[in-house]
Protein backbone atom coordinates (compact mmCIF):
# COMPACT_ATOMS: atom_id res chain seq x y z
CA UNK A 1 0.00 0.00 0.00
CA UNK A 2 1.58 3.25 -1.05
CA UNK A 3 2.25 5.70 1.58
CA UNK A 4 0.81 9.39 1.31
CA UNK A 5 3.36 11.88 1.95
CA UNK A 6 2.32 15.09 3.51
CA UNK A 7 4.30 17.98 3.76
CA UNK A 8 4.49 20.60 6.35
CA UNK A 9 3.46 24.23 5.05
CA UNK A 10 6.51 26.51 5.69
CA UNK A 11 5.73 29.54 7.77
CA UNK A 12 7.51 32.95 5.67
CA UNK A 13 8.82 35.45 7.56
CA UNK A 14 7.82 39.23 6.47
CA UNK A 15 9.74 42.59 7.13
CA UNK A 16 8.07 44.54 10.04
CA UNK A 17 8.84 48.09 10.91
CA UNK A 18 9.57 50.39 14.34
CA UNK A 19 9.21 53.63 14.41
CA UNK A 20 10.31 56.52 17.04
CA UNK A 21 8.13 57.49 19.82
CA UNK A 22 5.19 60.30 19.21
CA UNK A 23 7.32 63.19 19.89
CA UNK A 24 9.91 62.37 16.76
CA UNK A 25 6.86 61.84 14.69
CA UNK A 26 6.82 58.11 14.47
CA UNK A 27 9.67 58.35 11.89
CA UNK A 28 11.24 54.82 10.79
CA UNK A 29 14.22 53.66 12.41
CA UNK A 30 14.77 50.22 11.51
CA UNK A 31 12.92 46.69 10.33
CA UNK A 32 12.72 43.11 11.60
CA UNK A 33 12.49 39.84 10.04
CA UNK A 34 9.99 38.12 11.76
CA UNK A 35 6.98 35.43 11.42
CA UNK A 36 4.32 37.97 12.73
CA UNK A 37 4.12 41.94 13.92
CA UNK A 38 3.57 40.97 17.49
CA UNK A 39 7.28 38.81 17.58
CA UNK A 40 8.87 42.83 17.71
CA UNK A 41 7.09 43.82 21.50
CA UNK A 42 10.32 44.08 23.60
CA UNK A 43 12.99 44.37 20.98
CA UNK A 44 15.33 47.22 21.17
CA UNK A 45 17.64 49.23 18.73
CA UNK A 46 20.02 51.97 18.63
CA UNK A 47 19.83 54.94 15.67
CA UNK A 48 22.21 57.73 14.94
CA UNK A 49 20.77 60.83 15.64
CA UNK A 50 22.47 62.35 12.27
CA UNK A 51 20.59 59.50 10.12
CA UNK A 52 17.48 59.44 12.67
CA UNK A 53 16.96 63.31 11.91
CA UNK A 54 18.91 64.25 8.90
CA UNK A 55 20.94 66.30 11.21
CA UNK A 56 24.90 65.76 10.90
CA UNK A 57 25.91 68.01 14.52
CA UNK A 58 24.14 64.92 15.89
CA UNK A 59 26.34 62.76 14.76
CA UNK A 60 28.00 62.48 17.93
CA UNK A 61 24.78 60.97 19.39
CA UNK A 62 22.84 57.83 19.46
CA UNK A 63 19.40 56.99 20.82
CA UNK A 64 18.18 53.43 21.93
CA UNK A 65 14.19 52.61 21.68
CA UNK A 66 12.18 50.15 22.79
CA UNK A 67 9.00 48.43 20.81
CA UNK A 68 6.29 48.82 23.37
CA UNK A 69 3.44 49.00 21.34
CA UNK A 70 2.34 47.40 18.16
CA UNK A 71 0.30 49.68 15.56
CA UNK A 72 -0.80 49.14 12.02
CA UNK A 73 1.65 45.99 11.90
CA UNK A 74 4.27 48.84 12.89
CA UNK A 75 6.27 48.56 16.49
CA UNK A 76 6.31 51.75 18.50
CA UNK A 77 8.82 52.24 20.62
CA UNK A 78 9.88 54.56 23.23
CA UNK A 79 13.54 56.04 24.28
CA UNK A 80 15.37 53.82 26.62
CA UNK A 81 18.49 56.74 26.29
CA UNK A 82 20.84 58.66 24.24
CA UNK A 83 24.55 58.60 24.31
CA UNK A 84 27.08 60.26 23.55
CA UNK A 85 30.10 58.59 21.86
CA UNK A 86 33.40 58.81 23.53
CA UNK A 87 35.08 60.59 20.54
CA UNK A 88 32.52 63.80 20.57
CA UNK A 89 33.53 64.25 24.30
CA UNK A 90 37.31 64.11 24.06
CA UNK A 91 37.06 66.95 21.13
CA UNK A 92 35.65 68.97 24.36
CA UNK A 93 38.37 68.80 26.95
CA UNK A 94 40.82 71.87 26.78
CA UNK A 95 43.95 72.62 29.16
CA UNK A 96 43.26 75.50 31.07
CA UNK A 97 39.11 74.06 31.78
CA UNK A 98 37.58 72.34 34.61
CA UNK A 99 35.61 69.43 33.87
CA UNK A 100 32.78 68.86 35.79
CA UNK A 101 30.90 65.37 35.94
CA UNK A 102 28.14 63.60 37.72
CA UNK A 103 25.93 60.73 37.70
CA UNK A 104 22.67 60.42 39.63
CA UNK A 105 18.99 58.87 39.20
CA UNK A 106 16.14 61.27 38.55
CA UNK A 107 12.17 60.35 38.66
CA UNK A 108 9.65 61.40 35.45
CA UNK A 109 6.81 62.59 35.96
CA UNK A 110 5.66 59.05 34.24
CA UNK A 111 7.30 56.78 37.14
CA UNK A 112 10.54 55.97 34.77
CA UNK A 113 13.86 56.20 36.67
CA UNK A 114 16.52 57.53 34.64
CA UNK A 115 20.28 57.99 35.00
CA UNK A 116 21.70 60.92 33.86
CA UNK A 117 25.49 61.53 33.35
CA UNK A 118 25.95 65.62 32.58
CA UNK A 119 29.40 67.25 31.76
CA UNK A 120 30.14 70.05 32.53
CA UNK A 121 33.24 72.43 30.90
CA UNK A 122 34.61 75.88 32.47
CA UNK A 123 35.79 78.95 30.87
CA UNK A 124 38.65 78.79 32.63
CA UNK A 125 40.28 76.69 35.89
CA UNK A 126 38.16 77.68 39.22
CA UNK A 127 37.61 77.33 42.91
CA UNK A 128 36.39 73.89 44.50
CA UNK A 129 33.58 75.56 45.99
CA UNK A 130 32.27 77.01 42.63
CA UNK A 131 33.11 73.64 41.20
CA UNK A 132 30.77 71.85 43.56
CA UNK A 133 28.18 74.82 43.87
CA UNK A 134 27.82 74.34 40.04
CA UNK A 135 27.59 70.50 40.07
CA UNK A 136 24.76 70.67 42.32
CA UNK A 137 22.70 73.08 40.51
CA UNK A 138 22.71 71.17 37.56
CA UNK A 139 21.56 68.26 38.90
CA UNK A 140 18.87 69.77 40.96
CA UNK A 141 17.91 71.58 37.57
CA UNK A 142 17.74 68.55 35.92
CA UNK A 143 15.59 66.35 38.76
CA UNK A 144 13.47 69.16 38.34
CA UNK A 145 13.15 68.78 34.65
CA UNK A 146 12.16 65.25 34.56
CA UNK A 147 10.16 65.59 37.14
CA UNK A 148 8.00 67.88 35.19
CA UNK A 149 7.60 65.74 32.13
CA UNK A 150 7.65 61.93 30.89
CA UNK A 151 10.48 60.06 29.99
CA UNK A 152 9.95 60.45 25.85
CA UNK A 153 9.64 64.47 26.54
CA UNK A 154 12.64 64.47 28.67
CA UNK A 155 14.83 62.57 25.89
CA UNK A 156 13.36 64.95 23.21
CA UNK A 157 14.56 67.71 25.22
CA UNK A 158 17.93 66.92 25.36
CA UNK A 159 18.51 65.82 21.85
CA UNK A 160 17.19 69.18 21.10
CA UNK A 161 19.63 70.68 23.51
CA UNK A 162 16.74 73.02 25.23
CA UNK A 163 17.47 71.96 28.90
CA UNK A 164 21.20 72.31 28.21
CA UNK A 165 20.67 75.65 27.60
CA UNK A 166 18.66 76.69 29.88
CA UNK A 167 21.38 75.25 32.56
CA UNK A 168 24.19 77.06 31.06
CA UNK A 169 22.49 80.14 31.17
CA UNK A 170 21.55 80.24 34.63
CA UNK A 171 24.94 78.90 35.68
CA UNK A 172 26.91 81.30 33.61
CA UNK A 173 25.81 83.52 36.27
CA UNK A 174 27.86 81.68 38.98
CA UNK A 175 31.02 80.84 37.12
CA UNK A 176 31.50 80.99 32.58
CA UNK A 177 30.86 77.97 31.36
CA UNK A 178 32.29 77.13 27.84
CA UNK A 179 30.26 73.76 27.40
CA UNK A 180 27.05 71.81 29.58
CA UNK A 181 26.00 68.60 27.96
CA UNK A 182 24.28 65.52 29.03
CA UNK A 183 26.83 62.08 27.93
CA UNK A 184 24.01 59.75 28.84
CA UNK A 185 20.92 59.91 29.91
CA UNK A 186 19.05 56.08 30.30
CA UNK A 187 16.13 54.43 31.44
CA UNK A 188 17.30 52.17 34.54
CA UNK A 189 15.79 49.28 36.83
CA UNK A 190 13.89 51.57 39.88
CA UNK A 191 14.36 48.35 41.81
CA UNK A 192 17.99 48.84 41.89
CA UNK A 193 18.65 52.00 43.99
CA UNK A 194 16.37 54.69 45.28
CA UNK A 195 15.76 57.72 43.68
CA UNK A 196 16.88 61.31 46.08
CA UNK A 197 13.24 63.27 46.44
CA UNK A 198 13.48 66.67 44.81
CA UNK A 199 11.26 69.74 45.37
CA UNK A 200 8.79 71.32 43.94
CA UNK A 201 10.20 74.37 43.32
CA UNK A 202 12.41 76.36 40.22
CA UNK A 203 16.05 76.55 41.95
CA UNK A 204 17.04 79.35 43.77
CA UNK A 205 19.12 82.64 42.58
CA UNK A 206 22.90 81.68 43.65
CA UNK A 207 25.59 83.63 44.18
CA UNK A 208 27.48 85.72 41.54
CA UNK A 209 30.88 84.79 40.30
CA UNK A 210 32.88 86.67 42.75
CA UNK A 211 30.89 84.98 45.47
CA UNK A 212 31.60 81.81 44.38
CA UNK A 213 34.93 81.85 43.70
CA UNK A 214 36.75 80.54 47.12
CA UNK A 215 39.11 83.27 48.80
CA UNK A 216 43.10 81.52 49.15
CA UNK A 217 43.67 81.85 53.01
CA UNK A 218 45.57 84.79 54.30
CA UNK A 219 49.48 83.69 55.29
CA UNK A 220 49.84 83.50 58.95
CA UNK A 221 51.55 86.20 60.57
CA UNK A 222 55.07 84.93 62.52
CA UNK A 223 56.37 86.79 65.11
CA UNK A 224 60.10 88.41 64.90
CA UNK A 225 62.71 86.82 67.26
Amino acid sequence: MAVKKTTARKRKKNWYEMVSPDVLDNRFIGESLLYEAKDLMGKTIKVNLSTLLNDMKKQGIDAGFKVVSIKDNKGITEFTGIYHTNSSMKRIVRRGRDKIEDSFLAKTKNGKTIRIKPIIITSSKTSNSAISMIRGEAKKTLMIKAKSMNHDAFFKELIHQKTQKEIKDALSKIYPLRFVDVRQAYLEDPKLKKVEEVPDEEPAPQKTQEEAVKEEPAPAETESK
